[in-house]
């Protein structure tokens, strides 16, 4: 677990992600590779991007972990949904998620 946290720190140290407003935005236009979701999301907001992902062909995977747990990751801000817009940060990712 903490490797894939390490991940998501590594991510946000170079910026290949997208959360809020810009996730939708970059789904939209096909930028996001993966789309994971937090213990704790909002139902519409859920609901809002498993549509979006389905639509645009994008992986959606629902993460046990939960907004507080990767908070600490993302300079204290509250996390519900991130995407990666990097192939190779999106195939580390999906590393660690399998062998958790």
């Amino acid at each position: 677990m903490n490797s894939l946290i390490n991940a998501f720190g590594l991510a946000y140290s170079s910026g290949k992600y997208a959360i809020g407003d810009k996730l939708l935005e970059q789904i939209k236009s096909k930028k996001i590779y993966l789309v994971i979701v937090f213990t704790g999301i909002g139902s519409s907001t859920l609901k809002r991007l498993e549509d979006k992902c389905k639509f645009y062909e994008i992986k959606l995977i629902q993460s046990m972990l939960t907004i507080e747990q990767i908070q600490s990751q993302f300079a204290g801000k509250k996390v519900a949904a991130i995407g990666f817009n990097d192939l190779n940060i999106t195939k580390l990712i999906e590393k660690n998620i399998n062998q958790n």
